[in-house]
């Protein structure tokens, strides 16, 4: 395999040292021994012999985990081949190595498409949360990002820290395998039930059934269902306005409308105690969930 393709690019600011004598340096392209000697944020510092050092950035130390750090693959002290893939001299003739596992190594992404098809299910487990999304490790040891929007069909905003946690076994649907950036998109919500899908089977048109506000605004209040859902409980329902419910306080409502395709819920106010088919089958009551943003 070439190093251009395995993305070896000269881009990390790799650890460099001043020369006062020539020893023999490597030329880019060669294999040499190195030892781990110093870990930094982004890499590992390698003593490579001949009084010299190299930078093995953190993305060039496995094909399947380009976000891992070095000193969760690697331990000080831990000998290693390498390849050389950028030689280079500072303006104050600091010598500057950089090195990388990567072409010495099998590429599975070249067959991560063939193993994880998309629209295929397969098990992962959770090892860790991003900004946007849950890292997922697959049962060949890829990588997949589950992204915030791919853990809820209910929640606005959801977040995967808000569903998920470290070491949970779950399912996945995969949804993108790019081999050339070594990434792998993956779903959770489709492997679960999506209520938007099946609520009129549970609240057909007419059922009087529980809820909870979860925001209130000046033209009505936005209730949320035992399975997740909300819609709109109008101010016209009151009387004496919507300053006469809280948030988090319970309600019976009555489904009015519903619209599958925009996902919205038109309720009513309901009157006296109400006991439905989804309750008469053990429906838990509704959750006592984050405020809803605007």
């Amino acid at each position: 395999m070439s190093l251009a393709a395995a993305g070896l690019p000269w881009s990390f600011g790799t650890i460099g040292m001043a020369m006062t004598t020539t020893p023999a340096i490597p030329e880019v392209g060669a294999i040499v021994r190195g030892r781990v000697i110093r870990f930094l944020k982004h890499g590992a510092f390698l003593d490579i012999g001949n009084g010299l050092n190299g930078f093995l950035h953190g993305t060039q130390v496995s094909w399947l985990n380009k976000r891992a750090k070095a000193n969760e693959i690697l331990r000080i002290g831990e000998e290693l081949d390498v390849v050389v893939s950028e030689v280079k001299h500072s303006k104050r003739q600091r010598l500057f190595i950089s090195l990388t596992r990567l072409p010495i190594q099998e590429n599975p992404w070249e067959s991560a498409e063939e193993k994880h098809p998309v629209g295929s299910r397969t098990k992962a487990k959770v090892v860790d949360f991003l900004p946007f999304g849950a890292s997922v490790e697959l049962p060949t040891g890829f990588r997949a990002l589950v992204h915030d929007s791919e853990v809820s069909w209910t929640e606005r905003k959801p977040k995967a820290l808000d569903f998920l946690r470290v070491g949970e076994e779950i399912e996945v649907v995969i949804q993108l395998v790019d081999t050339t950036k070594r990434r792998i998109h993956a779903s959770y919500r489709q492997c679960i039930e999506n209520p938007w899908m099946t609520f009129l089977e549970k609240y057909p048109i007419g059922t009087a059934t529980k809820s909870r506000v979860v925001l209130v605004r000046d033209f009505g209040v936005f209730v949320m269902l035992a399975n997740g859902c909300t819609g709109l409980l109008h101010n016209s329902s009151f009387p004496e306005g919507v300053s006469a419910i809280g948030l988090g306080e319970s309600v019976v409502v009555v489904v009015l409308d519903y619209d599958q395709e925009r996902q919205r819920i038109a309720f009513g106010l309901g009157n006296g105690p109400c006991v439905t088919r989804a309750e008469q089958s053990g429906e838990p009551e509704p959750p006592m969930t984050r405020d809803l943003k605007s």
